[in-house]
């Protein structure tokens, strides 16, 4: 088993790297489907999940391997594999099914490759927008830690892709969400983390939120306000799941 999953794992490791030192368009798309295929039996014993998880990233990469004609569905394979508005449905079903390890590897290494070829896309920041503004909304019903994640991962990927303005920032905020992610993977159900995913002072994240809707304010209109009502809503999200969570495990 152990020989099995390090094989798995030099297989996602050998697709990353395809991806990013390459120029061609077939063999990145080669790498992302390596690095598909890598984690799929991770997750194979969660059947539901598997062949969701695989369907959709299916799709995704064949969007992108006819993305040569037109970049728009360079856009759409980005918004798929990354579970980014419109296409993030499948996000929570997904992750509801998955072990803490299987989740972990999802929210953070699987995304490394499509947030680097994004950093050389455009994709419209008012999508982002209405993806912070839907995970904000649906995650508020959130009564388990799995679905607080799927919608917390939601909103921290478009505000992530929003930071890409400024790579250093975005690098920043990758690396931090990266370390508040580290303990699900060891099924630790830790608040700590949670808080600081949350985005409330004295998380960095809610520096690098301040610095995005400061630059939104300089180059767009409604944007900035748009922006502020949904961390106010995602803020709420987060602190009823705290007390929710905090009343069961005290047995109020």
């Amino acid at each position: 088993m152990r020989y099995t999953s390090v094989m798995l794992t030099s297989i996602m490791l050998v697709g990353l790297l395809c991806v990013m030192s390459s120029d061609s368009h077939l063999i990145m798309w080669a790498g992302m489907e390596l690095i598909m295929l890598g984690f799929i039996p991770f997750i194979v014993k969660h059947t539901h999940a598997s062949v969701y998880y695989f369907l959709i990233q299916a799709v995704g990469g064949m969007s992108f391997l006819a993305g040569w004609a037109t970049h728009t569905l360079l856009t759409i394979s980005m918004l798929i594999k990354l579970g980014l508005f419109p296409f993030f449905a499948w996000v929570p079903p997904v992750i509801s099914t998955m072990s803490w390890g299987a989740i972990f590897t999802l929210m953070t290494y699987m995304k490394i490759a499509p947030f680097y070829l994004t950093l050389h896309m455009w994709v419209p920041d008012y999508l982002m927008a209405l993806g912070i503004a839907s995970a904000a909304f649906l995650g508020v019903t959130a009564m388990s830690w799995k679905n607080l994640l799927a919608y917390s991962s939601i909103g921290h990927t478009s505000w992530l892709v929003l930071s890409m303005y400024d790579v250093t920032l975005f690098i920043f905020l990758w690396v931090f969400y990266f370390v508040c992610m580290t303990p699900f993977a060891r099924h630790q159900k830790n608040l700590v983390s949670l808080y600081m995913l949350s985005g409330l002072p004295p998380s960095p994240l809610f520096l690098g939120k301040c610095l995005i809707v400061i630059h939104a304010w300089t180059m767009y209109g409604m944007l900035p306000g748009f922006l502020l009502t949904f961390v106010a809503v995602s803020s709420y999200m987060y602190m009823r799941f705290f007390v929710y969570y905090l009343c069961v495990v005290s047995g109020l």
